[in-house]
């Protein structure tokens, strides 16, 4: 019996070193790709910040266009409202200044 016992307790502990090995090979190929990103991150950084700067300059240029586009209808709008309001408005104006 005891050594039923023996070979039971010897499977358990090879049981416990094969799912052991077999939770390395997941584990290595894990760390194996974060050390690859890693890598790739290191050496992609100027190429990616250089394009983040070109895409602001982009940006701002659009920016800056649009703005030079869109200002003189903006000022033609806010110079068509200003003598829409005095138009409404001026007859009430000449009212109190009659009554006063």
């Amino acid at each position: 019996m005891e050594t039923i016992s023996t070979l039971a307790d010897l499977a358990a502990i090879l049981l416990v070193v094969e799912i052991f090995i077999l939770c390395l090979v997941p584990l290595l190929l894990f760390g194996g790709a974060v050390y690859g990103m890693r890598r790739v991150n290191q050496a992609a950084r100027p190429a990616l910040q250089q394009g983040s700067r070109l895409a602001r300059r982009a940006a701002e240029g659009a920016d800056r266009a649009s703005t030079a586009v869109a200002e003189p209808f903006i000022r033609a709008s806010a110079a068509a409202a200003a003598v829409r309001f005095f138009v409404r408005n001026l007859p009430r104006l000449i009212r109190r200044e009659e009554e006063q």
